[in-house]
């Protein structure tokens, strides 16, 4: 024990000595105080460098967005409430109507979401009357650059359309080719499709028709129907590409069978012609019937032609006239002058001189070149069939007319059946029964009232109430009309009553 109290220690370094030598816990502390001593050090360390931050506050919420440009986005929801998923296309429908969806897709458009941002440009984008919705270009236009920039590719697409045709931005085809651009090598059709028509038409690019086929091509080969039928009038006329009549038909057939009119009344012209394929006027009638089946004037006109001389279908003048009536209220020229051509000599309806001035008078405005030197010679022949003041009428009607605009004379009409006539004691087995007269209408003027039955106009007889309304809607508004009437009056008896169409408000 003496050596706890050398002069020349200290009395805890004697100690300390003494319990190293005799004490076996001792040592073993230690060596692990030293240990723990680092371990709790580095444990803080790390804490320090790894712990979480506190969150910060959210940014301000907008009341409610500007017009353009919109302001920056919302925060996002919190961990602990995600935002559900939804079809966006099914909530930007109820946003049109509803405000509460409207301000859902207004917050995930706000949130950076490409695809709201896309949906919410719909509801503004003036191109689309079918969306519900007040429209605003600029914020349509807005909206889809922001989709646009994080490579949406339909609204890269829709982005270039406003471009190309000055709405929400000033008109520029460049920067139009520049979005379709971006969306087609992204594999966009309908964009390659629109770069196609830019570099084969030479707006906003350079023209190079071979660079069109290239895109045709890339959107006719995912399906694009109207891509596969311009790049076959390409290989048709050897305009960018090697002329290749197999190939025209090709193409053609691809986009006539993916149900595209145009191309399907250009693949019955070339079995009508034989170019490509062998000449086949029955196959040529069906592929017109196809086209005309979906309101293709070109169609329609050609089906009538081949009715008219019997080829490919049976000889049909009533068939023939129907169709070309069709197609001239469709806008096809053709169609205007065969109208006129049939009102003239009479096939299909009894010969009507005032008429056929009225179709020739179009055809002379619509027609190409050969075309309208026969109409004006037509319309200078049968004007000497008319009275002055009908001549006058006729061209007024003619000179208004344009294609979409229909006739009609103001009356609600129905089918005259054999038991409504014994009940009105009608003499007619065929016809329509006027029901009601529109004030002011032309009906009312022309002295026609409730229960007067209609037989015929023009002097074509009137089956039922379709075949009327079609007579009176394929007219021109401002024509003089003949109806063969059995007034209300004079059962028994028929009159020619003059009526003028008025032109349908629809």
């Amino acid at each position: 024990m003496s050596d706890l109290y050398d002069a020349n220690q200290s009395p805890l370094r004697v100690a300390h000595r003494h319990l190293t030598e005799n004490d076996w816990l001792y040592r073993i502390c230690l060596i692990a105080a030293p240990i723990a001593l680092v371990g709790a050090i580095t444990t803080g360390t790390l804490s320090i460098f790894w712990s979480t931050p506190a969150p910060l506050p959210p940014a301000a919420v907008p009341v409610q967005p500007p017009t353009a440009p919109p302001p920056a986005a919302p925060p996002p929801p919190a961990p602990s409430e995600p935002s559900p998923t939804v079809d966006l296309s099914v909530l930007r429908d109820k946003a049109a109507k509803d405000t509460a969806a409207l301000d859902d897709l207004r917050g995930r458009a706000f949130s950076g979401n490409a695809e709201a941002q896309f949906y919410l440009a719909t509801l503004y984008d003036p191109m689309m009357p079918s969306v519900p919705f007040a429209k605003d270009g600029v914020t349509a236009a807005n909206w889809y650059e922001k989709s646009a920039n994080q490579s949406n590719p339909f609204a890269q697409l829709n982005l270039g359309w406003l471009y190309e045709h000055g709405e929400g931005r000033p008109k520029d085809e460049a920067m139009a080719a520049g979005w379709y651009r971006k969306a087609a090598d992204l594999g966009n059709a309908q964009a390659q499709m629109n770069l196609g028509v830019l570099y084969e038409t030479g707006r906003g690019v350079n023209k190079d028709e071979s660079e069109a086929a290239r895109w045709y091509r890339m959107a006719a080969d995912q399906g694009a129907a109207s891509a596969a039928d311009q790049l076959a009038w390409l290989y048709e006329t050897g305009r960018g590409v090697a002329k290749d009549m197999s190939e025209a038909v090709k193409w053609y057939r691809k986009a006539a069978d993916a149900g595209l009119a145009v191309a399907q009344a250009d693949l019955g012209r070339l079995y009508e012609n034989g170019l490509g394929v062998p000449k086949d006027k029955t196959e040529a009638a069906r592929w017109y019937g196809k086209a005309a089946d979906q309101d293709n004037p070109q169609g329609q006109n050609e089906l009538g032609r081949l009715y008219l001389v019997g080829e490919g279908v049976p000889l049909d003048l009533d068939r023939a006239l129907d169709l070309f009536r069709r197609a001239a209220a469709g806008g096809n020229p053709f169609g205007v002058f065969n109208v006129g051509l049939a009102l003239d000599k009479g096939w299909g309806t009894p010969r009507n001189p005032l008429g056929a001035y009225i179709w020739y008078s179009i055809a002379a405005r619509f027609s190409g070149a050969a075309e309208q030197s026969q109409a004006v010679a037509g319309r200078d022949r049968v004007a000497r069939e008319i009275s002055r003041d009908d001549l006058a009428t006729a061209q007024r009607a003619a000179d208004s007319w344009k294609p979409g605009i229909h006739g009609r004379i103001g009356v609600t009409i129905q089918d005259l059946t054999p038991e409504q006539a014994q009940t009105i004691g009608s003499a007619q087995a065929k016809g329509v029964i006027i029901v009601k007269v529109e004030d002011g209408g032309s009906a009312q003027r022309a002295g026609l009232g409730p229960q007067d039955v209609v037989t015929a106009v023009d002097g074509e007889p009137i089956a039922n109430n379709a075949a009327f309304r079609e007579l009176l809607w394929l007219g021109v508004p401002g024509q003089i009309i003949n109806l063969w009437v059995e007034k209300s009056s004079q059962r028994g008896h028929l009159q020619n009553i003059r009526v003028q169409l008025q032109q349908a408000t629809q």
